[in-house]
């Protein structure tokens, strides 16, 4: 055996290795059935997913998954107490300005105030503080939930690189009605930078006699 035909050896043997796992990748794509042809150009949805915090291009048109909005409502109601299930009126896509945070439920009354069930999206945001227009909001009970595999699936297919592997829930109660308020969210990045997301001109909630959810308002223990 020749130097070179050595040379060349080694470096195929080195070379294989490293080609082998995007040759995997290539494969596992060519058995997609729904997976594009080679031929054709990158689809580009002008749409943006309502909770993509990471496409921040100005536009009206914000699109709300399906799976994924069914995912939070059946989270939600399964999240709460029996008794509370009926005093909540639930939303879908009501997300904020920088789309960090969504509202999944309202309960509100001009009586006895209101509550408010809130999914964070963002991982980055740390140490949340409520504040509904003007006055702070009482965090009650926090936990989190992780994605689905399929959710997670049908997000990444609509746009969403890298969407989170957990939200985090918050249950919050202000002593103010919650219709036409703006909910604002303080926070602080993982590098400690001071933010702030907003939620403006909440929905009109029907009043009813039972207002808020009460303080002992039982959850599951958080995953």
């Amino acid at each position: 055996m020749t130097r070179d035909t050595r040379n060349n050896l080694i470096f195929l043997a080195i070379l294989l290795p490293l080609l082998m796992p995007g040759a995997i990748m290539l494969f596992k794509a060519k058995l997609d059935p729904e997976a594009k042809r080679m031929f054709q150009p990158d689809f580009v949805r002008k749409e943006v997913l309502y909770n993509n915090y990471d496409d921040q291009r100005p536009t009206e048109q914000r699109y709300v998954p399906p799976m994924t909005s069914q995912w939070l409502r059946s989270e939600a109601r399964d999240t709460l107490h029996p008794s509370a299930q009926n005093q909540i009126t639930f939303h879908t896509g009501l997300a904020s300005k920088e789309h960090r945070f969504e509202v999944v439920g309202i309960a509100s009354s001009e009586a006895s105030g209101s509550s408010v069930l809130a999914v964070l999206w963002d991982p980055n945001m740390t140490s949340p503080a409520f504040v509904l227009g003007d006055d702070p909001m009482a965090i009650v009970a926090t936990f989190t939930r992780d994605l689905p595999p399929a959710v997670r699936k049908e997000l990444q297919k609509s746009g969403f690189v890298k969407p989170p592997k957990n939200v985090r829930v918050y249950l919050v109660q202000s002593k103010d009605s919650t219709t036409g308020q703006t909910l604002i969210v303080h926070y602080q990045t993982q590098t400690g930078e001071a933010r702030l997301d907003q939620l403006t001109d909440l929905p009109q909630e029907n009043d009813n006699s039972h207002g808020a959810l009460p303080v002992n308002t039982q959850f599951p223990a958080a995953k």
